[in-house]
Order: structure tokens, then sequence, then C-alpha cells
């Protein structure tokens, strides 16, 4: 999961070659950067809150139930996200309104601090 992430590739000068980083548990259990060795940066994670049980079509014409926002055809509905991280200090969050490929922003909003 790290292969995609910006500095996917690091050269600790304990070892003296490059590596790719890869994926901790460890540290994202701890809310650090789980994609390991690098850099100590701090971490911005940002969730959906409020799922509920969905069932999902698997493919193979059973389903698979997961945790999700059930969403009617031509509805919207509004999810509640929270922020976490490792810095201290205020946060600017600006969302994307995402439709078919393209990604604009919608709007900025500012926290008064990390959380």
């Amino acid at each position: 999961m790290c292969a995609f992430h910006a500095g996917a590739a690091v050269t600790p000068a304990d070892l003296g070659f490059t590596v790719q980083r890869t994926w901790s548990n460890a540290a994202a259990a701890a809310f650090l950067d789980p994609c390991v060795p690098g850099e100590s940066s701090p971490l911005f994670l940002a969730a959906p809150l409020g799922e509920s049980s969905i069932s999902l079509p698997n493919g193979a014409g059973g389903h698979l139930g997961s945790q999700g926002f059930a969403l009617p055809v031509g509805q919207s509905i509004t999810i509640d996200v929270g922020f976490y991280g490792t810095a201290a200090g205020a946060w600017t969050v600006t969302p994307f309104t995402y439709t078919m490929g393209t990604a604009s922003p919608s709007r900025t909003c500012s926290s008064p601090r990390g959380r």
C-alpha cells in the first residue's frame, strides 16, 4: 500500500542503498506514518463517521457485508468526517466534489486545532 505513496523509495543513511517503504500495522496503530522506514513526519487521517451495515454484491452472485452508507440513486446525504493526526496546531481542510473522474474543491474548512 506504500508503493504509490509520495516518497515510496528511501535511502536510509545507515543502510546506504535505496529501499521501498512498506506498510507497518504497528506504526499505523500508533498514529505514525504507516509506510516505513522513513522520515518521521506528521500524519493526517480522515474517516467517515456513522457508517451502518450494508450489503455489497460480490460479483459471483452473492453478497458481502461491510460498513458504509446506503444512498438511493438521485439523492444526496451528508456524511460527517472525523479528522485525526499527530501534528499540533490549526489545520485547513479542502473537501473535493468527485464526479466521474474529475475532482474539484467545494470549500475550505479550518479547524482551530489538530485532534
